[in-house]
């Protein structure tokens, strides 16, 4: 039977009603979804303290605490420490503790964790009054650094699989980075919709493409806006990289923007499908506000989907506030409103 999955956005909710129901829940996907984001952004919206665990990169002395060297009283227990990156027991205020690459720790450090999970208490420890449980791992066929996860540890949790979805990370790169640091990025996920995540398990070779390594390679291209094939294919992997690369050298030749903004009524317009989602975004990337005027002439040129998403992503540069009281912008806004 296939596993039924939820895109990020689904996701988020049932989180957030498990934390309110102290329902201990488990993310699965393969790796660079996303996992630990969503679970920062649920419990910052909730409202609560993160703590976060790397269970993988954890011994069991570390949650179980370590002997402390003191003078043996006779009828008095062994002193020992406090376990390791775990919330204080009087912390104040609600909490979440994040469970990372729960099923990559060692088995006896997932019989610890299990303590904690189920009664949230490891011997002497106890977890602070109102301090949800959240864990998440890779899937075990995804090759990722997976042990077998105990029986009883895996029914306290309810489990989530999570899969990426193109048009939330969209819209999420409209509002948290990519789409300004790179906007080349965010025309060629609206080109080519099979992209942002192309991950075979049995494939040997390193990079990838996710969520997060196209994350990363927009970061990098904050730095270098012409980067080589080989920092490309190095970060998204050689399918998508080598497409990616491609589309970068037909947004080199098409018209430069400095030629829109000088003569936006003839500025030549591309044909074909990629040179157009590639004019959108080197436009994007280089508008300021004094080129509004201009871009909207020329955007006025090219079928409204274009029009569209270049404007989308020049929203994502200036602020609403400033783009609201200029007068081009409010002309094109009334003109495409049934857009939006």
């Amino acid at each position: 039977m296939d596993t039924i999955t939820v895109t990020p956005q689904q996701a988020a909710p049932i989180i957030r009603d498990c934390i309110d129901a102290d329902q201990p829940v488990m993310l699965w996907s393969a790796p660079g979804i996303g996992k630990s984001a969503i679970v920062e952004q649920v419990t910052k919206a909730a409202g609560r303290d993160m703590f976060t665990v790397l269970a993988h990169l954890k011994e069991a002395p570390d949650l179980s605490g370590y002997l402390v060297m003191t003078e043996c009283r006779r009828d008095e227990p062994p002193v020992m420490t406090a376990p390791a990156d775990l919330p204080a027991t009087t912390h104040p205020t609600p909490s979440v503790l994040f469970l990372d690459e729960i099923n990559g720790a060692p088995q006896d450090v997932q019989g610890s964790l299990y303590q904690l999970v189920q009664f949230g208490r490891l011997n002497n420890y106890r977890l602070p009054k109102d301090c949800a449980r959240i864990a998440a791992g890779n899937r075990t066929n995804d090759r990722g650094v997976t042990k077998p996860m105990p029986t009883p540890l895996r029914n306290r949790f309810m489990h989530l699989t999570i899969e990426a979805d193109r048009e939330q990370w969209l819209a999420w790169a409209m509002q948290s980075g990519p789409a300004q640091r790179a906007p080349l990025i965010y025309s060629y996920h609206h080109f080519e919709r099979n992209g942002l995540m192309v991950f075979d398990p049995k494939s040997d070779e390193a990079a990838f493409a996710s969520p997060r390594s196209w994350e990363a390679l927009s970061r990098y291209m904050a730095v270098n806006a012409s980067p080589s094939l080989a920092a490309i294919t190095g970060t998204i992997g050689t399918g998508q990289g080598t497409a990616f690369a491609g589309f970068c050298k037909v947004a080199a030749e098409l018209p430069p923007a400095e030629m829109v903004f000088f003569s936006p009524d003839t500025a030549p317009i591309p044909r074909e499908p990629s040179a157009l989602f590639a004019v959108c975004g080197n436009l994007a990337a280089a508008c300021e506000v004094q080129h509004m005027d201009a871009i909207v002439q020329y955007l006025d040129r090219l079928p409204d989907e274009y029009s569209a998403l270049c404007m989308d992503i020049i929203r994502a540069k200036i602020t609403p506030a400033v783009l609201m009281h200029l007068p081009a912008f409010t002309k094109w806004a009334q003109k495409h409103k049934y857009l939006f």
